[in-house]
């Protein structure tokens, strides 16, 4: 068993990592929006040269006559699904979603509306990374090609992980109640911060 201080009072130890998660993740996708532009373009050239992974490549002719308007939700779609440029973006909801829901299912509901409780915290950070991610890309869209399968095939966890993320921001106790079907999706086949 490794020992590890507890630093954040009124939760256990399993949701203070809850909690650490959620900020974290919160933390790197913020960081991704002032480079959002650069990392897509970057990202794009790439998968047009057919550089590095050579998966990439099929779909290099097709990312020649991408728009800058198309190109966000092409790299997120496209791109191999263990391509660090766009990891941030895809594992940080993932994780995001995991750690919220299971936070919001095992602390009082009060606490996530109760200034000064870690819980607070975490649903500002969630519903900020929600609030963000939307920016970045344009979710009703992203919806539809889900829905009409137009992407990678190596992406559906992804998706699947991102879509149920931006559903809804935590505003009550409705919350719960919007993912009470929404499944924990599990690391196989997604993007995935090293441990």
């Amino acid at each position: 068993m490794n020992w590890v201080p507890k630093t954040i009072d009124h939760v256990d130890p399993e949701s203070e990592i809850d909690i650490r998660k959620v900020v974290s993740c919160y933390k790197l996708i913020k960081e991704c929006q002032p480079e959002f532009r650069s990392l897509i373009s970057e990202l794009l050239g790439v998968i047009r040269c057919g550089l590095r992974l050579l998966k990439r490549s099929k779909y290099k002719e097709q990312a020649r006559t991408v728009s800058d308007e198309d190109a966000p939700l092409f790299c997120l779609t496209r791109s191999y699904y263990q391509d660090g440029y766009l990891t941030p973006l895809r594992a940080g909801p993932r994780d995001l979603i995991n750690h919220y829901i299971h936070l919001r299912r095992r602390e009082n509901p009060k606490h996530f509306f109760s200034p000064k409780h870690p819980c607070y915290y975490a649903r500002l950070a969630f519903n900020e990374s929600v609030c963000v991610y939307r920016e970045l890309f344009d979710i009703e869209r992203l919806t539809k090609m889900y829905v009409e399968g137009d992407y990678s095939k190596e992406q559906e966890k992804n998706l699947q992980a991102i879509l149920s993320f931006v559903k809804t921001l935590d505003e009550g106790k409705d919350f719960l109640i919007e993912h009470k079907d929404t499944d924990l999706i599990g690391r196989g086949f997604t993007d995935v911060f090293c441990t």
